[in-house]
């Protein structure tokens, strides 16, 4: 397995490649394989993605929350019965994923280039253990996304 991306004292972090042809597939942004040992008692993957909300010709209308939701930032449980030990290389059939959804929010009034960038500001918390990955911290999570997006907005996350 390559070496990840992300790396922190609590986890690390791969970028995930999309070579899809799915026309709804497109919509995604961004999407990458976490590993957070100990977030959760019985897994420690997390398949987590940011995407689009915009319309997309032949695909059904994106599920919107409200009427200007323009991203979606989600995470996702890997089920380790099925897939113990998840290859960021290896995607082509997905992962296969537990349900509910352990974190969905969707924000607007930032760039496709923002919404990338919240989405990995979100991925180093996680690995560095100033978040967790699993469902019991929703409401942490939508509070992070909030005041994360309000900051871009407002033009206090200038790249580096």
């Amino acid at each position: 397995m390559r070496e990840p991306d992300f790396k922190g004292p609590f986890g690390r972090a791969w970028t995930l490649a999309h070579t899809s042809d799915v026309p709804d597939h497109t919509a995604c942004l961004g999407s990458w394989l976490v590993n957070v040992p100990g977030a959760h008692p019985w897994w420690s993957h997390w398949l987590v993605s940011v995407i689009h909300l915009r319309d997309i010709p032949g695909v059904k209308p994106a599920f919107k929350k409200y009427p200007d939701a323009g991203f979606e930032f989600a995470i996702y449980s890997i089920n380790p019965d099925k897939c113990p030990q998840p290859d960021p290389d290896d995607i082509a059939n997905g992962f296969p994923l537990l349900t509910p959804v352990d974190v969905q929010e969707q924000f607007h009034g930032v760039s496709d280039r923002d919404a990338w960038r919240i989405a990995q500001s979100g991925i180093e918390a996680m690995v560095h253990g100033r978040i967790s990955p699993d469902q019991d911290f929703r409401p942490m999570w939508n509070r992070l996304i909030v005041g994360t997006v309000s900051h871009f907005r407002q033009g206090k996350h200038a790249e580096h």
